[in-house]
């Protein structure tokens, strides 16, 4: 018998999984992104240190958050302080 619909080829799965990183690295940097951009103009400095223990926040600490939270693992050492940071999360 056949199995999972028709055998495909190894040539077709390469491709659908090339699209489902790629669709999931476009997610993670969007969101990324938006949170960046939420949490360093809607945030004051002071809140941030109180929070996080930095005052600032860099891209790449808002990249691992996306991935954190797309993985669903959640640490807790990130959390979005802004309402439309929450909103988005």
């Amino acid at each position: 018998g056949v199995c999972w619909g028709g055998g495909g080829n190894a040539g077709e799965v390469k491709r659908q999984m090339v699209h489902v990183c790629l669709t999931l690295f476009t997610i993670i940097f969007l969101f990324a992104s938006m949170f960046y951009v939420c949490e360093t103009f809607m945030v004051d400095q002071e809140e941030k240190v109180e929070n996080w223990g930095v005052g600032h926040l860099v891209f790449h600490d808002a990249v691992y958050f996306s991935i954190v939270t797309v993985t669903t693992v959640g640490y807790g050492d990130f959390k979005p302080l802004s309402w439309l940071g929450k909103l988005l999360v």
